[in-house]
């Protein structure tokens, strides 16, 4: 049985020391790439998912993940990269990323993606996945902000996902995801503040 245990964000990172605070390569590009739409905004204002620049970002696409932001109850993934298909989330592509999430951290995954487009911020996470062969490894995860022109979407999230460190490596075909805990969250100012009250839902 797991426990769990309310825990506060680690830190708080800016859009010009967050390539540095990234551990995978995947969010390091990911950071730099959205730092450089922040400054080529003329009014500091979030880039639109409209003007997305999809060649900008053909080096993260595998690790990518875009979710679509409906207050109160939605968060529908619109596209997910291959890498991400294979070793994190198969089948997740037109699924309700809430519905996926353990009930018990599901208020608090709430709460992560609204405040990401509300505020607007974003956050780097460090995630703990289990795998079928009772192994586990460490990823990253790097969430920011497009804002929306959709009619009933509040906000789009782009989030890369990839393995830290030495456990990097592809998953063997054999070998298959099984669930995920979130063990650490750093939140980032993009220049209008964080949610200083935000508490995660973490396992002991």
């Amino acid at each position: 049985m797991v426990e769990w245990r309310s825990k506060k964000p680690e830190r708080t990172l800016h859009p010009a020391d967050l390539a540095a605070a990234c551990r995978t390569a995947p969010a390091r590009r990911f950071a730099t790439i959205y730092a450089d739409w922040m400054a080529a905004s003329p009014d500091g204002r979030i880039p639109e998912k409209a003007t997305m620049d999809l060649v900008r970002l053909a080096p993260v696409m595998t690790d990518l993940m875009l979710f679509a932001v409906s207050k109160p109850d939605r968060c529908l993934c619109r596209l997910a990269g291959e890498a991400v298909k294979r070793e994190v989330a198969a089948g997740i592509v037109g699924r309700n990323y809430y519905e996926i999430v353990p009930e018990e951290r599901r208020a608090h995954a709430r709460s992560a993606m609204h405040m990401v487009v509300d505020r607007p911020s974003g956050y780097r996470a460090e995630v703990v996945q289990r795998l079928s062969n009772d192994y586990e490894r460490t990823l990253e995860s790097l969430a920011l902000p497009l804002r929306s022109t959709e009619p009933g979407v509040d906000g789009f999230i782009l989030i890369t996902v990839a393995p830290i460190g030495e456990s990097d490596a592809s998953l063997p075909d054999a070998v298959k995801p099984v669930g995920v805990s979130i063990t650490r969250r750093d939140l980032i100012d993009l220049g209008f503040g964080v949610e200083e009250d935000f508490v995660d839902y973490m396992p002991e």
